[in-house]
């Protein structure tokens, strides 16, 4: 190994974890003080929205109805995937929480076919 030695981890209470959650990727990075920046923890992976959206899909190419259901989330990816799935004639129903990851307005997505339902 060429250059200095890294020095040793620091402390926890030093550490600093840093995310960047977009509508492709969600970007993490653990910075240690005393550690270069390129030798600290990096990752890149599909932010919830892209998996969401690719599970809503799966389900309009295999024609199943969805009930979507969870927490509100960014609406891009999904919304779009929604959409596609309404337009292929089929079967969509989401919660009003979950319904808000495609408008604050749940009349839009009632308007464009998606059946409201209680979380029961």
């Amino acid at each position: 190994m060429r250059g200095r030695p890294e020095p040793q981890s620091s402390s926890p209470a030093s550490r600093l974890l840093a995310l960047d959650v977009g509508t492709g990727t969600i970007d993490i990075l653990l910075f240690e003080p005393g550690r270069r920046p390129e030798n600290c923890v990096k990752l890149v992976v599909p932010s919830r929205t892209q998996i969401v959206a690719a599970q809503i899909r799966e389900a309009t190419g295999r024609g199943l109805p969805i009930v979507f259901a969870g927490p509100v989330m960014g609406g891009g990816p999904p919304t779009r995937a929604m959409l596609a799935h309404l337009k292929a004639g089929l079967d969509f129903a989401a919660t009003a929480t979950a319904a808000a990851t495609f408008d604050d307005d749940l009349d839009w997505a009632a308007e464009r076919g998606v059946r409201l339902c209680s979380d029961d």
